[in-house]
């Protein structure tokens, strides 16, 4: 999938994809533990971030992460993780 991100980002963009690669590992251990916190933490601080990279679906599936977690609702929190990750996997960046 193609996201036009701003050009002035170009130099950044690969190091936002890399600590997002870590969050998705960081994500799927607290899956494992079942540990909400870590997960809503994820989920705010990603939701926070996504947008200003002009990454929207990733921030609202974060926001969803997020809310999903403060509702201990894991199957929840899997189903979004899951598509977090085929998100970032399929994501073309198109600078503009």
């Amino acid at each position: 999938m193609i996201v036009e991100i701003d050009k002035e980002l170009e130099d950044v963009f690969p190091r936002y994809l890399r600590n997002r690669e870590d969050d998705m590992m960081k994500i799927q251990a607290a899956l494992e533990k079942k540990d909400f916190e870590t997960l809503r933490q994820i989920g705010h601080k990603l939701a926070g971030n996504a947008s200003g990279y002009g990454l929207l679906d990733l921030g609202e599936m974060a926001r969803e992460l997020e809310r999903s977690a403060g509702d201990r609702q894991f199957d929840k929190c899997r189903l979004v993780s899951s598509q977090m990750k085929a998100y970032l996997a399929d994501l073309k960046p198109k600078f503009v």
